[in-house]
């Protein structure tokens, strides 16, 4: 039987699809959850993905202005990235 995305809305679930299920088929519902940093594998290994890392981060947003990252996923985690930074300097400052 195929997998079928769905939308919670207003107490339903409403599917994104058609499908092509019998009547009375028994279903499960979990919800997705979205994916907001790299997994330990992912991470890079070569000295060249490393540097392309670290330069992606340093390129990352101020924080100062409002951000709609409208999911997008590479943007929230660089938004984050300086926001840690942020933070540290903040409790650097205070010791």
């Amino acid at each position: 039987m195929d997998k079928a995305l769905a939308t919670f809305r207003n107490g339903h679930v409403e599917l994104a699809s058609p499908v092509d299920w019998a009547e009375g088929t028994p279903v499960e519902v979990i919800p997705i959850r979205q994916k907001i940093a790299m997994t330990e594998a992912e991470w890079p290994t070569t000295p060249e993905a490393i540097q392309a890392l670290l330069k992606h981060m340093d390129a990352a947003p101020d924080g100062e202005e409002p951000i709609d990252f409208n999911w997008d996923w590479p943007d929230w985690d660089r938004h984050q990235i300086e926001a840690t930074r942020k933070s540290w300097d903040e409790l650097e400052k205070l010791s």
